[in-house]
């Protein structure tokens, strides 16, 4: 089937239609396509989302009478927050604005983007040994890695075979 025969059968749909059940209605999922704007709101819901949770659990460790419960919303919230506000968007910008240089550059550039914000996070947690803070950096970090793993595919669907505007 080529992909002006999926372009007639299959209208595009929007973000709400395809999360709220378009499917539902006889569409297969693995020929339909999510209108160019969803990726659009769910960044900017992503980085709404993120830039509060960072400003709210932001750890405050003087004066403080509660050290267990900082502990504990840093490393459920702030630090997964701070991994994807400040690693996967700007790492996805540099990549989707950056399309002349070469792979290896972008790479690096990738990396040095990560290395800079683990650096940054591992001050996030004042009372722990460098291989705790080290090891909790490194899961916390996961859902920012995620996020910007699926951004990545979602923008370069076409390029390995998924569905895509």
């Amino acid at each position: 089937m080529k992909t002006k025969d999926i372009d007639t059968k299959f209208p595009a749909m929007n973000c709400w239609d395809f999360l709220t059940g378009y499917l539902r209605r006889g569409i297969n999922p693995n020929t339909a396509k999510l209108g160019g704007n969803c990726l659009k709101v769910l960044y900017t819901i992503s980085v709404l989302i993120c830039s509060l949770l960072v400003y709210k659990f932001w750890p405050k460790y003087e004066n403080n009478m509660f050290p267990l419960f900082t502990d504990i919303t840093t490393i459920l919230l702030f630090l997964p927050s701070f991994f994807i506000l400040f690693f996967s968007f700007p790492s996805f910008i540099l990549l989707t604005l950056s399309k002349q240089l070469k792979k290896a550059i972008k790479i690096s550039m990738v990396l040095l983007i990560y290395i800079m914000v683990f650096l940054f996070s591992l001050n996030a947690l004042d009372f722990y040994s460098i291989r705790l803070r080290g090891l909790i950096s490194f899961v916390t970090s996961l859902p920012g890695l995620l996020h910007f793993i699926l951004s990545i595919t979602y923008v370069h669907s076409k390029d390995i075979g998924l569905p895509k505007n």
